[in-house]
């Protein structure tokens, strides 16, 4: 049986999901890391080195199929809320992992 998620990895679940959410991105600069949204002339810089690396996969993911935003994403792929934010949290606890290994190699 798996151990419950810890706090931390709940964050970032939570965190990856209001971006997606919130974001209808219509153009991504890989080299610069920045998001363009419809309706705005900003462009959003992403901080955080875990959340950037798993936009850029999704994002990537998307512009194969051209979908802008997580709506679409879910209306593409046939899915309900909960079977695209449990791929979400999939997904998290993925690159936490991963995260994790390569920080603590890095470390030795």
């Amino acid at each position: 049986m798996a151990a419950p998620p810890t706090a931390a990895t709940v964050q970032l679940r939570d965190q990856l999901r209001q971006k997606l959410e919130k974001w209808n991105i219509i153009e991504f600069s890989f080299s610069e890391s920045t998001w363009y949204y419809w309706n705005s002339l900003n462009s959003f810089e992403g901080g955080d080195e875990i959340i950037t690396k798993m936009i850029n996969d999704i994002v990537a993911e998307w512009e194969t199929k051209d979908i802008t935003d997580m709506r679409q994403f879910e209306n593409t792929k046939k899915m309900t809320r909960e079977q695209v934010e449990e791929m979400v949290d999939e997904r998290v606890d993925t690159y936490l992992c991963e995260f994790f290994i390569v920080s603590h190699l890095a470390q030795t």
